[in-house]
């Protein structure tokens, strides 16, 4: 059977925008509101798009960023789920996708590719990337028996007293809107991002997916007494599956008014009771005691499956930098 061709689109018609938010297994982050945030970050949007007929049948988003003439392609940045979205579980049209987004990655001034996916989507990256799949363990807190239950089984005791210690430290905990959320957000992240050696993500994409995504995304903050910002988190919200606490900062006075887990703790009682799925707390590369950290406030480890190629030269460049990309 021949493959299904394949077209490379720079726009998402209304067309394949249906197809991607009205098709099971897609997620927030192959919506093209999303696709529209990444522009603040330098990410050119792509959609690789089968068609029968008229008909949309599979789809890839993904987003191209350009330094110096060399290309990053990925699918979708920031360990965030990606891959093709198919109708009826295509296995074909799944592995045209994947193979021409590996095409578009792997040429000459390609340096570094990404694509993650979620556990029931593996087949198709191993089909098309054999030896070459990586799992990757995410702590992942159930929701789906409410919160009640995070709270008295999943969280350890000591994350309880720490929430119950923030309330006495007076630490107020809120969902927050406007440039004096991102603000509070942004500065957080970045000064913990420098005390990590990595680079923090930019204010404008932080900006641009708060406003962009509208009841998506929701910016928490934690203020002490004299109200500045000890703790801050923007929170991405799939309807219907995971909440993400995607970006989040927090000062050194957090660890002593608990600030930081009050945030957390509020931030995902919300998730439940909107009716999320689960709390994804996302990858802890080389930060062990963060992976604790959020197994003791009830993560439960679920595979996720990545495919990541870059550039040796690359590789050696961004080590004699410290990490930094």
């Amino acid at each position: 059977m021949n493959a299904p061709p394949v077209s490379l689109e720079t726009e998402a018609s209304p067309a394949v925008a249906a197809f991607l938010r009205g098709t099971p297994g897609a997620t927030l982050f192959h919506d093209p509101d999303w696709s529209a945030c990444l522009e603040a970050a330098g990410y050119d949007p792509r959609w690789l798009v089968v068609r029968d007929g008229d008909a949309v049948c599979g789809v890839l988003p993904f987003g191209v960023r350009r330094r110096l003439g060399l290309a990053e392609t990925v699918s979708q940045p920031y360990g965030t789920p990606g891959g093709p979205v198919v109708a009826d579980d295509d296995a074909g049209v799944a592995a045209a996708l994947l193979r021409r987004f590996a095409a578009e990655a792997g040429g000459a001034l390609g340096f570094r590719m990404e694509v993650s996916v979620l556990a029931p989507v593996r087949p198709m990256l191993e089909h098309v990337f054999p030896g070459e799949v990586t799992p990757v363990v995410t702590p992942v807190v159930p929701l789906a028996d409410g919160f009640d239950r995070v709270w008295n089984d999943l969280y350890d005791k000591e994350v309880r007293t720490a929430v119950r210690q923030a309330g006495r430290k007076g630490i107020v905990v809120a969902r927050e809107t406007g440039s004096a959320a991102v603000d509070a957000l942004h500065g957080l992240h970045a000064a913990q991002c420098a005390a990590w050696g990595v680079r923090p993500l930019p204010r404008p994409l932080l900006a641009r997916v708060t406003e962009g995504l509208g009841d998506r995304a929701a910016a928490w903050v934690a203020r002490g007494e004299d109200g500045a910002p000890q703790a801050a988190a923007l929170v991405l919200l799939d309807p219907g599956r995971e909440a993400i606490p995607w970006v989040s900062g927090a000062s050194r006075e957090s660890r002593r008014t608990k600030a930081y887990i009050a945030l957390m703790n509020d931030a995902l009682r919300d998730a439940a009771e909107r009716g999320h799925t689960g709390w994804n707390w996302g990858g802890s590369v080389g930060k062990d005691s963060l992976a604790s950290f959020k197994r003791d406030m009830g993560g439960v480890d679920v595979p996720r499956y990545r495919v990541f190629r870059e550039a040796g030269w690359f590789r050696t460049l961004r080590g004699l930098r410290g990490g930094r990309s």
